[in-house]
C-alpha cells in the first residue's frame, strides 16, 4: 500500500507540477505528510484520496504529501539496538517503517505509566532476540507526557531495541487511543495487524514467522 500511495502521489505531483509551488517547499508541510500517513494506516483507495482531499486539504497539497512518501522511499536499511531516541513525529514514523522495506515492522505504543505495557515489553523483547535485523524491525514508541519519566523507565527496562518518545502529532496520526497498541507491516509495507492490547512473545512470534515465510 506504501508504494501504491507512492504511485499515486507521483502522478498527482507530475499532473500538479505546473499549478502549485516546488516540492521543497511543500516537504516541509508537516500536516501533509500527517495526510499522507493517514492514508496509508487506511489503506485509502486513489478514489477515497480524492475525497478525503476534497474535505481536508486542497488537491495540490495532497499530490505534495504523496510526492514527499516517494522521496522518503530510501534503501532498505534500519538499525537495531537499544539505542534511545529523542522525541519522534510522524515524518520520523513514516521514514523508520519506509527503510525498514524488506523486513517485518513492528510498532509498538506504550507509556512508562502503564502496567500492562510493563508486562507486554519482556514479551517484545523475547521476539526481537528470535529474529535477526534482518528479518525484523521492532521499535517502541512512547507516549509519555513527561520525559523525565520516559527516560527513567528506558533506563531502568534495559530494551533491546530503540525506542522513542512520541509526540501528540504520532498519536492522532495512529489514532492511538490506548496503550500498549501493536502495529504491524508485511515486508512489502502492508498494514497487517492495528491491536490493541498485550501480545504475548509466542502470538507475535509466530505471526512474524508467517510473514516471513510469505
Amino acid at each position: 500500500m506504501i508504494d501504491d500511495c507512492c504511485a499515486v502521489g507521483a502522478v498527482k505531483g507530475q499532473e500538479l507540477g505546473r499549478q502549485g509551488p516546488r516540492l521543497k517547499s511543500w516537504g516541509r508541510s508537516r500536516r501533509g505528510v500527517a495526510l499522507c500517513l493517514t492514508l496509508i494506516q487506511r489503506k485509502a483507495l486513489p478514489e477515497e484520496l480524492e475525497r478525503m482531499t476534497r474535505i481536508s486539504f486542497s488537491i495540490r497539497v495532497l499530490g505534495a504529501a504523496l510526492m514527499v512518501c516517494l522521496c522518503l522511499m530510501g534503501p532498505t536499511r534500519a538499525d537495531g539496538g537499544a539505542a534511545k531516541l529523542d522525541a519522534m513525529d510522524a515524518i520520523d514514523v513514516l521514514s523508520a517503517v519506509t527503510e525498514a522495506r524488506g523486513k517485518v515492522v513492528v510498532l509498538n505504543f506504550w507509556a512508562s505509566w502503564c502496567q500492562p505495557c510493563r508486562i507486554e515489553i519482556p514479551e517484545l523483547m523475547k521476539v526481537r532476540k528470535e529474529f535477526s535485523e534482518n528479518e525484523l524491525y521492532l521499535l517502541g514508541v512512547s507516549i509519555d507526557q513527561d520525559k523525565r519519566m520516559f527516560e527513567t523507565f528506558v533506563n531502568k527496562a534495559g530494551f533491546n531495541y530503540p525506542v522513542g518518545l512520541g509526540g501528540q502529532e504520532v498519536v492522532e496520526m495512529f489514532q492511538v487511543s490506548g496503550v500498549p497498541r501493536l502495529v504491524v507491516y508485511d515486508t512489502e509495507g502492508r498494514l497487517v495487524l492495528n491491536k490493541d492490547g498485550v501480545i504475548t512473545a509466542e502470538s507475535l512470534s509466530a505471526l512474524v514467522r508467517k510473514l516471513l515465510d510469505g
